[in-house]
């Protein structure tokens, strides 16, 4: 059983590294408005012309904003806010990484037993060295910005003034930004329209609940 456990807690790291996760960076600046949360949710001009996709990421951006007291206008003209919404995915990037994998073997005697002409040995286990491998993955670069500006003075006074501007930046080995995008914006959602002072990594992994909720129609 001892020889056993190296190798079994070798297998349980590399499941739990190998589990699906999503990690992603928040960075947000600038500050809230002390009036009103309404708003409206506009594309950039980097978006495209996907409507489907994007009344989808709007719909996701809606719940979590309402999580927030904000609350979506029927209205142009009734919003304090108007978001800038822009997202996307790179090119694929190629990524080489070593990484060295134990070997297991006999490492000594424990003990050993004379039975008349002959000497048994007891032999001990562990990690005798290692070997190096290299591998090589696609990886992706997904990205969601909101950026609130003040919507009355651009009513009223024809100026653009930004208020803040908060965003979610993921790599991985998928290019499914629909599958990605939840994930990205449950990150975000507690940091939108703060100021985080720094850039923020969280992990969620497949199936979060609060991923899923987002997700229910």
């Amino acid at each position: 059983m001892k020889k056993l456990l190296p190798v079994f807690l070798s297998l349980m790291f590399y499941s739990c590294m190998s589990m699906t996760h999503f990690d992603i960076n928040v960075n947000s600046l600038g500050k809230e408005l002390e009036m009103e949360k309404t708003y409206i949710i506009l594309p950039s001009t980097n978006v495209g012309n996907d409507q489907l996709m994007f009344n989808e990421v709007k719909e996701y951006i809606i719940k979590a904003l309402s999580q927030k007291g904000y609350i979506y206008a029927n209205n142009y003209s009734e919003a304090n806010y108007a978001l800038l919404i822009d997202y996307g995915i790179g090119e694929p990037e190629k990524i080489t990484s070593t990484y060295s994998i134990p070997i297991f073997g006999q490492t000594g005697v424990q003990s050993s037993t004379t039975i008349g002409n002959s000497t048994y040995y007891k032999p001990t286990y562990g990690i005798t060295g290692s070997t190096t491998n290299t591998s090589t993955r696609t990886e992706y670069r997904r990205h969601l910005d909101i950026l609130a500006y003040d919507n009355q003075k651009f009513l009223n006074e024809n100026e653009e003034i930004q208020l803040w501007h908060s965003s979610a930046i993921s790599t991985g080995s998928s290019n499914d930004l629909r599958l990605v995008m939840p994930y990205m914006v449950t990150a975000l959602k507690d940091y939108i329209g703060t100021d985080t002072k720094k850039t923020i990594n969280i992990v969620l992994y497949k199936n979060d609940e609060n991923v899923r909720n987002l997700e229910q129609k």
